[in-house]
């Protein structure tokens, strides 16, 4: 059997650490849709750290939200690209702390926005550039392909959020370790 087309094989070039996340979201967008959108919310999230650090801000201290209203992210983010970023991030809260049923279209529409975001990314922060953008649109259909998945339980919602954590707590532990050294 032929592994399942993805619309976001161009991240390997340009974010490796960021592809299997990626991949996961996208893979469980139509029957795990909660993880799926908690997922894009930690891609989008360790993004956005990036562009910050690709700015030469500090990150350590700001959530998520308060890093994308800082003036020098919104001079450099179009705004297009700025309401992705705040789509994902809703959209990935509402299924983090949501109780109601969650539509797989919301999963859907922040698989797209975080694809478009990367595809954003890709081509203004990354060392590859242009040479790495997909040569094709998101492809809607490569979600129906995908292996079905069994919904993601609440300890597993807090095992990705555990994960999220770790990274900003090693993140920190570069800068400091960086800072210590100059």
């Amino acid at each position: 059997m032929a592994a399942p087309r993805t619309n976001f094989g161009f991240v390997g070039a340009a974010f490796p650490s960021l592809l299997a996340d990626c991949r996961n979201a996208e893979a469980a967008a139509l029957s795990n849709p909660r993880a799926s959108a908690f997922q894009s919310r930690f891609v989008a999230e360790r993004l956005t750290i990036h562009i910050c650090k690709f700015l030469g801000l500090e990150t350590e201290g700001y959530s998520f939200a308060e890093l994308t209203v800082r003036p020098q992210f919104r001079q450099f983010v179009p705004q297009v690209v700025q309401g992705k970023i705040t789509a994902v991030r809703k959209i990935g809260n509402i299924a983090a702390h949501g109780a109601a049923f969650f539509d797989p279209q919301l999963a859907v529409r922040s698989i797209a926005q975080l694809y478009d975001l990367l595809v954003w990314a890709t081509a203004n922060t990354s060392d590859k550039g242009k040479a790495a953008l997909p040569s094709a649109p998101f492809n809607p259909e490569f979600l129906k392909e995908a292996p079905k998945q069994p919904s993601a339980s609440k300890a597993q919602l807090d095992e990705l959020q555990r994960r999220l954590d770790a990274s900003k707590r090693d993140a920190l532990l570069l800068s400091r370790e960086r800072e210590e050294l100059h």
